[in-house]
């Protein structure tokens, strides 16, 4: 009998590692803030006009997103909008001055004016309060968040310059952080986020591709599992 239930518990421990499980996650914010960017040497690349156009956004990010973290920390109702508005408002601190020293080291000129767009979310924001505060801070940071976390991947998925690589994995914990942190908010509404832009194309072939594997993979350890098995209940 003993030998049966561990043979039974066996089999479900190897499907359960083949489909996988969800690991636990850490609740939003636990992770410590990112240390300031540290510069690294090689700096070899060719530097593309698309790495000029993302140290701008990056900068621009950091001119909006610290007077918008201020805003919530002072008029924010829910204590945690409050605590985002904060940790986001600082983190930007770090990040402004690490793009500034990444632009200096590249020679790249950096606006220092927020685009209209921005200019009229802080207004927004400026206008608001209670709980109507909340709801457009979350749901505009979250939003811009999304768009730069975008143009992170296409710009580390791209670049020539040694230095943008590095510095865009930087920004990557940064984004992905906040949009951690306002997601937890509990204000973000996801179906009023923009559609995202992916390659049809290529899913479909990962589509047809993906069910076969997993059928073949799940079919092979059916059969070592259920002959272990088998093996283990005629030894009882």
């Amino acid at each position: 009998m003993t030998r049966r239930l561990f043979a039974l518990a066996g089999l479900g421990i190897m499907f359960a590692l083949l489909i996988g499980g969800t690991p636990a996650q850490a609740a939003p914010g636990d992770d410590p803030a990112p240390a300031p960017f540290l510069l690294p040497n090689d700096t070899s690349g060719p530097l593309m006009d698309s790495d000029k156009v993302f140290l701008e956004k990056v900068r621009q990010a950091g001119l909006w997103e610290i007077p918008a973290g201020q805003l919530a920390a002072q008029k924010g109702t829910n204590p945690r909008t409050k605590e985002v508005g904060r940790l986001i408002a600082a983190d930007h601190a770090t990040l402004d001055d690490d793009v500034r020293r990444v632009a200096a080291k590249l020679g790249v000129p950096l606006p220092n004016e927020m685009t209209a767009q921005q200019q009229l979310w802080v207004d927004e924001l400026t206008r608001k309060t209670g709980p109507a505060f909340d709801d457009a801070f979350a749901q505009n940071l979250r939003y811009a968040h999304g768009a730069v976390y975008s143009a992170i991947a296409q710009t580390r998925a791209s670049t020539r310059n040694a230095l943008m690589r590095a510095f865009a994995k930087q920004c990557e914990i940064f984004v992905h952080r906040h949009m951690s942190l306002l997601e937890s908010t509990g204000d973000v509404r996801y179906d009023a986020l923009p559609p995202p832009v992916v390659a049809i194309g290529n899913l479909r072939a990962a589509e047809k591709k993906q069910p076969l594997f997993l059928a073949a993979l799940l079919a092979v350890a059916g059969a070592i599992g259920v002959a272990s098995v088998t093996r283990a209940l005629r030894a009882v």
